[in-house]
């Protein structure tokens, strides 16, 4: 993008080129931040490989409109699917194991756990910075996800997040537990006759400072879209 100079990052790291990528999770931002390494292989579960095949060129329709006049910077083919792909729910690549999870039945994602340094990946599921993003996922199947996930790291390991600060497993519980209560609070507002357009209410056990949030007003949109047919 305009100012960003992507090349700084292998230089910056250790002077050696990235050989390697992974995405994770079909997610726009990622997928056209692969072309600032073109000579690097990149990875990709199966399913997730899939998703972009269809999603990428709507997801670059709609990032060019976001950019504007900046969109030249996207270059002609801004989207570079994997060239390798994995396959199955579990498997290893170099030191770190895998697994597949999901955000929905239709998105997969990849959480990396690597033993030695006692570190795991959770791109795509867990936010470090407030409450998770649920656009194009299913609460329901994020929450199993994530309490997957958290029954899998040890007290003592580190868990990075889509974005924010670093993450234990309790973090991970919390965000868990912000999705069922999120779709209790919606399935009771619904059936108490509230309006999509009121204000959310406090939602119990959760963190204060996330009813503030600017993803949990678009989270009670979201989920709100989904249980009204059910609450019908």
């Amino acid at each position: 993008m305009t100012g960003v100079q992507t090349c700084a990052l292998p230089i910056c790291l250790s002077g050696a080129a990235v050989q390697d990528l992974v995405l994770p999770w079909p997610q726009a931002e990622l997928t056209l931040g692969a072309s600032a390494f073109p000579g690097a292989r990149r990875w990709a579960h199966a399913d997730v490989a899939a998703a972009m095949r269809e999603r990428c060129p709507r997801c670059v329709q709609r990032m060019a409109l976001r950019l504007g006049n900046a969109a030249a910077d996207l270059g002609p083919a801004p989207a570079r699917l994997p060239t390798h792909r994995l396959s199955g729910e579990q498997g290893n690549l170099g030191g770190a194991h895998w697994w597949r999870l999901a955000r929905s039945d239709e998105t997969a994602v990849l959480v990396w756990h690597w033993p030695a340094a006692r570190a795991w990946s959770a791109h795509g599921l867990a936010w470090g910075d407030g409450p998770p993003d649920l656009r194009d996922a299913d609460p329901a199947v994020m929450e199993r996800s994530l309490r997957v996930l958290a029954q899998r790291v040890a007290v003592d390991e580190r868990v990075w997040p889509q974005q924010g600060a670093v993450m234990d497993r309790d973090g991970l519980r919390a965000q868990a537990d912000y999705l069922l209560a999120l779709v209790a609070a919606v399935d009771a507002a619904q059936r108490a006759g509230a309006l999509e357009t009121d204000a959310p209410p406090p939602l119990p056990g959760v963190a204060p400072d996330w009813a503030g949030h600017p993803r949990h007003g678009l989270n009670w949109q979201r989920v709100w879209a989904l249980r009204e047919p059910l609450n019908l």
